[in-house]
C-alpha cells in the first residue's frame, strides 16, 4: 500500500507515489494511484473477497502482485511507521431517526490522544470533497501545511438480525461514503468495496432485502467487478448468507486515507449491535387485530453456565441488566436482578451483565423461562419455537451464547384477552353544536387507531385518531375496540389542542368509569380525568367492557321578564273590551337588519321560532287602557353578543280599524361574558334601545342600560296605540253617522289647512 498523490513532491509532502509512475496516460489503472476526475471510480478488487487468518483484510495477488496482510495497517501487527490509536466512544451518535451516525459534511471530529475519544464539533470544515473535513488528528483551525494525512481507520462488532429484518419499521443498512479505501466484511466475505485513491464514494448494505448498492458503477476499464448481493458475496468465498431472525452476524470496517488530498468520511447505520460477553432478551406482543399497546410487565428467570469449560452448572441470572426500547435507545441502565427476575415491557429488550465475579462466555450455555401462566391471554413462542411448560413458566431449549446471543419471547393476543370501551359524552345546558375533546390513553400511550363514532340516533361511522383525542358532542359515543386485558384506560378531557381542560364557558367535567371488563375501582389521576385497570383473561369474561362517561355541565345566566312590554291606548274610547294587541321578538344580527334564528337563545315558548313562524305575546287590557306582557326568561350558555328587534304587529285586535297602531322599533342587546374560569354562572348586561317611534320615525333613545342583568321587568318597551273611530263618535251603528263621521274628519282637515294659512299669514304680518 503506498500513501500520496500526484502532486505530493511539489508541496514537499513525503509521499511513496512518485509523479513518473501517477502520471502515466494510464494512472488509473494502477491500484496505489487516484483513479482521476472527473469520475473518480473505484479500485475494485484491491484486497482478497474473504478476510485474512488474521482477521484483516490480505492484498489481492491477480490485482496488487501481492499476499500480503494489511494488519500492519491496521494495528494487527508492530510497524516502525504506524502507531493505534484505540476509540474508546465519542464518534457515532445517535440521531432521533434510529440511526447512528458521523458525517464529516455536519461535524468535525478530532481524536483525544488523553481521553481515547473522538470529540465531535458541529460545522464543517468546508462543502467539497477536495476539503479536508475528516483529519481526526488536527484541529479544526489547523491549516493546510498541517494536516495529517496517511491515517486509516478500523471498526468491528456483532450484530444480529430482527425478526423480519426491519428496525423499527425501517430495513436495516449500513451506509457509508467517503475516500480513500473503504472495504466492509460481514462474518468475513466482502460486502462493501470502495478500494482505491479516490473522490468521495458510497455505498449500501441492505441486509433487510440483502443488496448491496453502489452510487457509481464499476469501471468498464476495470477487470474486477463488485457484489450486488450478500449472498453473491459469501458465494464468492464459499459461504451461504443467513438472514435467520437472531442470527448473530460480524461486520468489520477497514478504512484508508491514502490521497493526501480532500478527506471525508460519512457513515450510517441502524443495525442492532450486541457487546461481546452479553446475552440479550427481548419481549414483543404480536397484536394482531387488537389495539397495538399493551403495558404488562412480563417477568423472565435466566440460567447460565458461567464456567462452561469446567462445569455444566446453570446459575439463576442475580446481575444487572440495561434496558433498551424498540428504537434502539438505553432507557435503564444497570437495572438490579438481585432477586433472580428480569422484567420486561413490549418492544424492550434486557442487555444482561455477570454478576461480580463471574462472566459470560461465547461458550457459555443458557436457558429462560418467561415466569408464570398467561395461557388464557397470549399463545407464546420463543425464536418462533414453541416453549416447554414447568413449574415456573414457559422455558426455552438450551442456547449457546456463540450462536444465539439474542432470545425474543413473542406473545401473540387471544381474542379472549379483547375488550372494548365506550366513551359517552353528556353535556347539561349546552348549545348543540359545543364539541369537546377527550384524550383517551391505553396504559401510558395515547390511543391510535380507528374506532366507531355513535351519533345520538344510533347511527355510527368509522373514524381515526393519531394522538389519542378524540372530539365528541353531547349525546354522542366514541367505541374503541379490542383493547388488550389488564392494560389501564384513562380519559381526561382537554382543549382543541390538547392542553389541559380550560373553558370559560363550562364547569369542569364529572366522570364515571366502570363495566364488567373494570378491575377494582377508577381513580383520578393527578392531571385529572379517570383511569383504571382492566381484568385479563380468563377474568376477562366475553362481553365484558368499559364504560367511561363523561359530563360537562355548561355556565349559565337566565334573564326573567325578557323582555317586558306595555301597550297603551290612547283616545276617548281608550281600549275596548275583548281587544288584544301582538308583541313580536325577532332575534337579529347585531346591526338590526338580519333576521338570526337559529343562532340565538329564545325564550321557552318561541324555542322553535322561524321567520315563518315567529315569536309573539299576546297583551290583553289590564287598567287604564293599558296591558303588560313580558316573553318569559331566557337561558344563555354561550358567550357573546345577541340582539333582538321587538315590534308590534298591526290590525291584531278584534276592532282593527279602531285603532292607529304603533310602529315603534326596538333593538335589545345581551352581552354575555364569563367573569372567570372558576365562576359557576355567566355574566350578561343587557342593553335597550328605541330605534323607532310610534310614527315609526327614527329614533335613538335609550330606554335601559342593566349590567349584571337576571331580570328586566323594570324596564319597559312601550307601544301606544290610539282609538281613532272613538274620537269621532256619538255618530255610530248606522250609514248616516258613517256619513256624519267622513263630514266631521272632513271639516277637522279643513280646519287644520285653513289654521296652517292663517298662521302663515299672521306670522308674515307680525314680521312686517
Amino acid at each position: 500500500m503506498k500513501f500520496g498523490d500526484v502532486s505530493g513532491t511539489s508541496r514537499g509532502w513525503d509521499g511513496y507515489v512518485s509523479d513518473t509512475a501517477c502520471r502515466h496516460p494510464f494512472q488509473n489503472q494502477n491500484w496505489n494511484c487516484w483513479t482521476g476526475r472527473p469520475d473518480e471510480p473505484v479500485h475494485a478488487g484491491i484486497v482478497e473477497n474473504a478476510l485474512g487468518s488474521d482477521g484483516y483484510p490480505t492484498l489481492n495477488w491477480k490485482v496488487t502482485g501481492s499476499t500480503e496482510s494489511l494488519g500492519y495497517l491496521f494495528g494487527g501487527s508492530s510497524d516502525v511507521a504506524v502507531t493505534a490509536y484505540p476509540v474508546v466512544g465519542g464518534f457515532l451518535k445517535r440521531g432521533t431517526d434510529g440511526y447512528y451516525r458521523f458525517d464529516s459534511g455536519t461535524q468535525y471530529a478530532r481524536y483525544n490522544r488523553a481521553t481515547q475519544r473522538m470529540t465531535l464539533t458541529d460545522g464543517a470544515r468546508g462543502n467539497s470533497s477536495s476539503v479536508p473535513n475528516f483529519t481526526p488528528f488536527n484541529d479544526m483551525s489547523d491549516g493546510p501545511d498541517d494536516y495529517d494525512y496517511e491515517f486509516g481507520m478500523s471498526v468491528s462488532g456483532e450484530l444480529y438480525m430482527p425478526a423480519g429484518g426491519k428496525i423499527d419499521g425501517k430495513d436495516m443498512i449500513f451506509d457509508f461514503s467517503g475516500d480513500d479505501d473503504v472495504w466492509v466484511f460481514v462474518d468475513g466475505a466482502l460486502a462493501l468495496d470502495l478500494g482505491g485513491v479516490h473522490g468521495n464514494r458510497g455505498g449500501t448494505i441492505n441486509f433487510t432485502t440483502g443488496n448491496i448498492t453502489y452510487d457509481q458503477s464499476d469501471a468498464d476499464w476495470w477487470t474486477v467487478t463488485r457484489a450486488t448481493t450478500l449472498s453473491e458475496a459469501f458465494s464468492r468465498v464459499g459461504k451461504t448468507w443467513d438472514p435467520t431472525p437472531y442470527k448473530k452476524h460480524t461486520l468489520s470496517l477497514f478504512y484508508l486515507e491514502r490521497g493526501r488530498g480532500g478527506s471525508n468520511c460519512f457513515m450510517r447505520f441502524n443495525m442492532p449491535t450486541l457487546p461481546t460477553g452479553t446475552i440479550e432478551l427481548a419481549k414483543k406482543v404480536m397484536f394482531g387485530d387488537a389495539v397495538p399497546v399493551d403495558d404488562t410487565t412480563f417477568s423472565f428467570a435466566v440460567f447460565i453456565d458461567y464456567n462452561p469449560e469446567d462445569s455444566t452448572k446453570h446459575e439463576r441470572f442475580t446481575g444487572t441488566y440495561d434496558i433498551i426500547d424498540s428504537t434502539g435507545t438505553r432507557i435503564a441502565s444497570d437495572v438490579s436482578a438481585a432477586d433472580g427476575v428480569v422484567r420486561l415491557s413490549d418492544g424492550q429488550i434486557a442487555r444482561l451483565k455477570a454478576p461480580p465475579g463471574k462472566a459470560i462466555h461465547v461458550t457459555s450455555t443458557y436457558y429462560v423461562t418467561e415466569l408464570g401462566d398467561w395461557s388464557a391471554s397470549y399463545d407464546t413462542t420463543a425464536q418462533g419455537k414453541a416453549l416447554t411448560r414447568d413449574t415456573l413458566g414457559l422455558t426455552t431449549p438450551l442456547y449457546e451464547v456463540k450462536d444465539v446471543p439474542h432470545v425474543e419471547f413473542d406473545n401473540a393476543v387471544k381474542p379472549a384477552d379483547l375488550f372494548d370501551a365506550t366513551i359517552d359524552k353528556q353535556c347539561d345546558n349546552c348549545p348543540a353544536d359545543a364539541r369537546f375533546t377527550l384524550l383517551a390513553t391505553i396504559g401510558t400511550t395515547p390511543f391510535a387507531g380507528s374506532y366507531d363514532l355513535v351519533a345520538a340516533d344510533g347511527s355510527t361511522k368509522r373514524l381515526a385518531t393519531t394522538n389519542g383525542l378524540i372530539t365528541l358532542v353531547a349525546g354522542q359515543k366514541a367505541v374503541i375496540r379490542n383493547i388488550v386485558g389488564g392494560n389501564r384506560v384513562t380519559v381526561r378531557e382537554v382543549n382543541a389542542d390538547g392542553e389541559a381542560f380550560e373553558e370559560d364557558t363550562f364547569l369542569a367535567p364529572d366522570y364515571a368509569m366502570g363495566g364488567g371488563a373494570l378491575t377494582g375501582t377508577a381513580t383520578v389521576p393527578s392531571d385529572g380525568g379517570i383511569t383504571g385497570t382492566t381484568k385479563r383473561a380468563p377474568e376477562l369474561g366475553a362481553g365484558d367492557n368499559l364504560a367511561i362517561t363523561v359530563t360537562n355541565h355548561a355556565k349559565t345566566v337566565t334573564i326573567a321578564n325578557f323582555p317586558n312590554t306595555r301597550v297603551i291606548v290612547a283616545g276617548t274610547g281608550g281600549w275596548m273590551d275583548g281587544d288584544t294587541f301582538d308583541i313580536q321578538l325577532t332575534p337579529v344580527t347585531a346591526d338590526g337588519a338580519t333576521e338570526a334564528y337559529g343562532s340565538t337563545p329564545m325564550p321557552p315558548s318561541c324555542a322553535d321560532a322561524t321567520a315563518g313562524h315567529p315569536c309573539r305575546v299576546t297583551i290583553a287590557k289590564g287598567n287604564d287602557s293599558t296591558g303588560t306582557a313580558a316573553f318569559g326568561s331566557v337561558t344563555f350558555t354561550t358567550p357573546g353578543t345577541y340582539t333582538y328587534r321587538v315590534t308590534q304587529i298591526a290590525d291584531s285586535g278584534a276592532h282593527q280599524s279602531s285603532y292607529s297602531y304603533s310602529q315603534a322599533e326596538y333593538l335589545v342587546t345581551v352581552t354575555v361574558s364569563a367573569t372567570d374560569k372558576t365562576a359557576a354562572t355567566l355574566n350578561a348586561d343587557v342593553t335597550m334601545r328605541r330605534t323607532a317611534d310610534d310614527l315609526g320615525q327614527g329614533a335613538s333613545d335609550t330606554i335601559a342600560s342593566m349590567p349584571g342583568a337576571t331580570d328586566t321587568s323594570k324596564a319597559i318597551l312601550d307601544f301606544t296605540n290610539t282609538n281613532i273611530k272613538a274620537t269621532a263618535l256619538p255618530l255610530a251603528g248606522s250609514h248616516a253617522g258613517l256619513g256624519n263621521l267622513i263630514c266631521v274628519i272632513s271639516l277637522l282637515l279643513a280646519a287644520l289647512a285653513l289654521g296652517g294659512v292663517l298662521a302663515f299669514v299672521e306670522r308674515r304680518n307680525r314680521d312686517a
